[in-house]
């Protein structure tokens, strides 16, 4: 297979080896499978429409957001041309208005997105692969974002444009892994404190952003063999500890409308790492997560220099437990390993710092103005995850989080639905 254009952005270059093995899994001119492997990814498979369930991750236009589950319904309008219907579930926010008081609001999503697989009609014309939703496509997006509560004047609306060259592929029935750069624009509704009083302004962003989504995705399903799914999932290996990148974070670059006159620059990156190791030979493995989400912008100061404008700090450690693992050692089953079904205790910490800038209305000037958060919380759940292929894991999950300390006197939240998806690499 071709190489798509990855060395156009080679400042995401960390991200490109999960997909480049993904990509691996493309097929030769004359047949439509030749390994398990190849199978895995379900290019033999007809399927013309998917219903997919994801993680709307941090990036540019979202960074200061928590992560919450998106939602697509993709359907073949022909061989080459889809269309999707985009839905976000409602997410909760809190921000201080202008007067320091605390408001509460619900953010709301949902949008149409345009795809077209350029090489499948030809593909499909020559039997090389069966009609689906995997291959390279060229897309164009519209979302809209919406908030109950204060309305535009606390929470601000906003609209989504992009374009974008991605790859997705199908995997394994239930699965799903797409690659892509997009180019768009967000048109913000911002409420922006006036001597004549609060007033209603558009601010524009442009951004270039390079990620992976990976999710569920339910379409036409297949059976699959014995022989296909342990070569995938390495059931039979061994492995007592694991340093994991998630590589579902997205990267960007982009320009906006400045609050004092001109332009400003900004750029995301988002790592996030983790570690987990066995505890002796037990089901038990203790699990440390790190997320980091840095935003950088020379509207941080004064002067046009560039400087962290917002980060975010995010730390689990807790404890996993994975269910069935003895019984399926002894039964030769799998290997003693950190895959299969788990239940999880953790604690979260994190830690947010946010500056900016505030007009002063007594001096009429603009002051930088510092927001610190800091949350502690206790979460418990379930999970599933796997090795795959070489050097390559997925691992999701579900569970509840329940505040335990909250600053800026903020009160304390209810029992929370957590949800996560991760893919990347394992060492």
């Amino acid at each position: 297979m071709k190489k798509p254009v990855y060395s156009l952005f080679f400042f995401l270059a960390w991200t490109l080896p999960v997909f480049s093995q993904i990509s691996q899994g493309a097929l030769p001119d004359s047949v439509i499978y030749l390994t398990p492997v190849e199978e895995a990814f379900m290019i033999d498979k007809e399927t013309k429409s998917l219903f997919k369930i994801y993680p709307f991750g941090s990036s540019l236009v979202n960074v200061a957001t928590k992560q919450t589950l998106s939602f697509a319904f993709e359907k073949k309008v022909s061989n080459g041309l889809s269309f999707s219907l985009l839905a976000n579930f409602p997410q909760s926010a809190r921000i201080r208005d202008f007067n320091g008081q605390l408001e509460k609001g619900l953010h709301w999503r949902g949008g149409l997105e345009l795809r077209y697989y350029y090489k499948m009609p030809g593909l499909i014309k020559k039997n090389k692969q069966a009609n689906n939703l995997s291959g390279n496509y060229f897309g164009a997006k519209y979302e809209r974002n919406w908030s109950s509560g204060k309305g535009v004047y606390v929470f601000g609306n906003s609209n989504y444009y992009n374009i974008a060259y991605g790859i997705q592929k199908r995997f394994l029935n239930r699965g799903f892994l797409d690659f892509s750069v997009r180019l768009g624009n967000n048109q913000l509704y911002e409420s922006v404190q006036r001597a004549t009083g609060t007033q209603l302004e558009i601010r524009n962003y442009f951004y270039l952003s390079a990620g992976i989504k990976a999710g569920l995705a339910l379409g036409k399903n297949y059976k699959m063999s014995d022989d296909l799914v342990c070569p995938i999932f390495k059931c039979y290996s061994n492995r007592k500890s694991a340093f994991k990148i998630n590589v579902l974070r997205t990267w960007s670059i982009g320009r906006r409308d400045s609050f004092v006159g001109g332009n400003t620059w900004h750029i995301s990156v988002n790592p996030n790492i983790s570690y987990e190791i066995k505890v002796a030979n037990s089901p038990l493995s203790f699990d440390q997560d790190l997320e980091v989400s840095l935003y950088f912008s020379n509207s941080r100061t004064n002067t046009p220099d560039f400087g962290l404008r917002y980060y975010n700090l995010r730390y689990h450690a807790g404890f996993r437990f994975y269910h069935g693992m003895r019984n399926r050692i002894n039964k030769g089953q799998s290997g003693n390993n950190l895959s299969g079904l788990y239940s999880f205790a953790r604690a979260k910490l994190e830690r947010s710092t946010s500056w900016r800038f505030e007009k002063n209305l007594d001096t009429g000037l603009y002051h930088l103005v510092e927001f610190i958060t800091k949350e502690v919380e206790a979460q418990i759940g379930i999970g599933y995850q796997k090795e795959v292929l070489e050097r390559l894991y997925f691992d999701l999950g579900i569970g509840a989080t329940k505040d335990i300390k909250l600053s800026l006197n903020r009160p304390l939240q209810g029992v929370q639905v957590i949800s996560y998806i991760k893919v990347g690499l394992m060492f």
